[in-house]
C-alpha cells in the first residue's frame, strides 16, 4: 500500500494559499481528500504537511495490518532505551556518592570503606561526557 498525493486545487486568500489535496492508495483504490492553508509563503511548509499526512496514512495501514478482530490485549510492552537506562543508573549512583561524601565530611565514614570505593569507581568509570548537559 503506497499512498501518493496530488494537489487538485488552490485558492489565494488574504495572506494565505489554500490547497486541495487528494491522497490515493492505488493498490486498494482508497482515496482521502484534504485541504490545508499555508500562510508563510513557504513551499517547504506545504511539503512538510503533505509528507506528514502521507506518513499518517501509511502508519494507519500498518496498524490495521497488525490488529485482528476479536479479543485484544491492551498490555503495552516498553523496551527501555539502553543509553537512557545507563544514564539513570549513573545518576542514581552519583546521587548516592554525593550523600556518601556528606557522611565522609561528617567523619561518619572514612572514605576508604570498600562500598565507598566501589561506588566512587562506578561513578567515575561509567561517566560519559554527554551526561554533563543533563545534570541539573
Amino acid at each position: 500500500m503506497a499512498w501518493t498525493a496530488e494537489i487538485t486545487g488552490k485558492s489565494v486568500g488574504p495572506g494565505y494559499v489554500e490547497f486541495a489535496i487528494l491522497y490515493v492508495d492505488a493498490a486498494t483504490s482508497r482515496i482521502q481528500m484534504d485541504s490545508t492553508r499555508v500562510s508563510d509563503g513557504n513551499l517547504d511548509s506545504l511539503k512538510r504537511y503533505v509528507g506528514a499526512q502521507l506518513t499518517k496514512l501509511t502508519a494507519s495501514d500498518a496498524l490495521a495490518d497488525q490488529v485482528n478482530l476479536g479479543a485484544f490485549d491492551p498490555t503495552i510492552t516498553v523496551t527501555p532505551d539502553p543509553a537512557e537506562e545507563a544514564f539513570k543508573t549513573w545518576a542514581r549512583n552519583f546521587g548516592r556518592l554525593r550523600r556518601v561524601q556528606e557522611l565522609i565530611s561528617l567523619t561518619v565514614l572514612t572514605g576508604s570503606e570498600p562500598a565507598v570505593t566501589t561506588l566512587r569507581d562506578n561513578v567515575r568509570t561509567n561517566f560519559q561526557n554527554g551526561y554533563i548537559n543533563r545534570l541539573a
